[in-house]
């Protein structure tokens, strides 16, 4: 008679991993963690400084497009108030007057069914922004004369802001370059023109404007013609 002994079943070994089959399902080891971590940090902060550095960029192109345009609206508008600049023989007195950071004009202001009228214009360079300042219009000269030296009537206007430098010159027809109206030698021209009714020329004949905006290495220059 058999036994149970006889039919008991015996558990057999688990067969043995091989080396490589262990290696493989070991995971990674700790020095190849930090290898790995240390590397993904030198890719972001290589990356950070790229990406910060393309920030960088476009803001200063995004400003230096905005003192483009606000360059470009001073220019255009001083080029329309030269355009109707008044003759120095009408107003018998120079119809243009500057010294650094400021200049002073006289235009024509033409308004459809309004008889011509004359208007004291001033651009002046205030805590590095650029303000024009306007007069009402005067219908004589006698009602203009006051508002040649007196303060602006009104609130100025800002043109162009973050400006370091706002400064302008004047050519005059056979005498040369004029750079401050209050040297009385280099106005002499100019007054003897605008005080000489038959005098065959009109002063000042152009306009050098030169302006440097704060963050510009170098500055710009724009030559604006009077009276064409």
């Amino acid at each position: 008679m058999t036994t149970d002994a006889s039919f008991r079943l015996r558990a057999r070994p688990a067969p043995a991993r091989s080396a490589r089959s262990a290696a493989c399902c070991a995971g990674f080891t700790l020095i190849e963690m930090i290898v790995a971590i240390t590397l993904l940090a030198i890719i972001a902060l290589i990356s950070w400084r790229a990406l910060d550095g393309v920030t960088r960029a476009r803001a200063a192109l995004s400003d230096e497009m905005e003192n483009l345009r606000a360059l470009d609206q001073l220019f255009g508008q001083l080029r329309d108030d030269g355009a109707e600049l008044v003759d120095d023989r009408d107003l018998r007195a120079p119809a243009l007057a500057f010294a650094p950071g400021q200049l002073r004009l006289v235009r024509t202001v033409r308004q459809d069914g309004q008889p011509l009228r004359w208007q004291v214009v001033r651009y002046r360079l205030e805590q590095h922004t650029v303000l024009r300042y306007a007069s009402p219009p005067a219908e004589s000269r006698a009602a203009l004369i006051p508002l040649l030296d007196g303060p602006p009537a009104d609130a100025g206007l800002p043109i162009a802001s973050g400006i370091a430098v706002f400064q302008a010159r004047a050519w005059v027809g056979g005498r040369g370059w004029i750079a401050d109206m209050r040297d009385a030698r280099q106005v002499a021209p100019v007054l003897a023109v605008s005080n000489d009714p038959e005098a065959g020329t009109s002063g000042i004949r152009g306009i050098e404007l030169t302006v440097r905006p704060d963050v510009a290495s170098g500055a710009y220059l724009r030559l604006v013609p009077v009276r064409p």
